[in-house]
């Protein structure tokens, strides 16, 4: 087959090759986020770590923010996960236990100098993940008189994310149970003012 007549590649291979290239990304972003604070990872850095060109990154991703949130997707599943019914204590202790072996990057993304823009950004996406679910429940819901949906979704993003942060940065003394039970607890009963 001449070059002017090869197939274009399939959406099977695109597909790979986009998980493959941000798994790249993701992979060498991770391993900075554990080396030096959020603030000092440089685009470049991640590039140079991925292996990959500066047109590809920004293909994928509008800049770290958009890869850290991103890479934050497992997370944001099991947090959204404690506000109903799905929620697995177990993956849940496990998450907290990874944020408490990785206290120094999470201190950096909780408290460190871009930690007023980056924490909002979590929020926010924590927040749509839970509207959508909280979308899924509306034959349930009563019209009158509850907060939107949105606002709601925030309010218990906000909460998850207050409590993790005060857990990590003031080191309260405080079995990772406990604090998942706090988790569920408090999402869901936020959930149940809203039925």
């Amino acid at each position: 087959m001449s070059e002017n007549t090869r197939q274009p590649p399939s959406t099977g291979d695109l597909d790979r090759r986009v998980r493959r290239t941000q798994a790249l990304l993701n992979a060498a972003f991770v391993e900075l986020f554990h080396e030096q604070r959020y603030d000092e990872i440089r685009v470049r850095d991640i590039l140079e770590r991925a292996a990959v060109g500066r047109a590809t990154f920004y293909e994928h991703f509008r800049g770290k923010d958009e890869l850290l949130i991103h890479s934050m997707a497992p997370f944001f599943a099991i947090l959204t996960d404690c506000a109903f019914e799905t929620a697995d204590p177990a993956a849940l202790g496990r998450l907290l236990e990874h944020f408490r072996a990785n206290a120094a990057a999470a201190r950096s993304m909780f408290a460190g100098p871009n930690s007023g823009q980056l924490l909002p950004l979590v929020v926010r996406r924590l927040g749509a993940l839970i509207e959508r679910r909280l979308e899924a429940c509306d034959d349930a819901r009563s019209t009158s008189e509850q907060l939107p949906r949105r606002l709601l979704a925030l309010q218990i993003a906000e909460a998850q994310f207050a409590l993790i942060r005060a857990w990590l940065l003031d080191a309260q003394p405080c079995a990772t149970e406990l604090v998942g039970a706090a988790l569920i607890r408090t999402s869901r009963a936020l959930v149940a003012t809203a039925t």
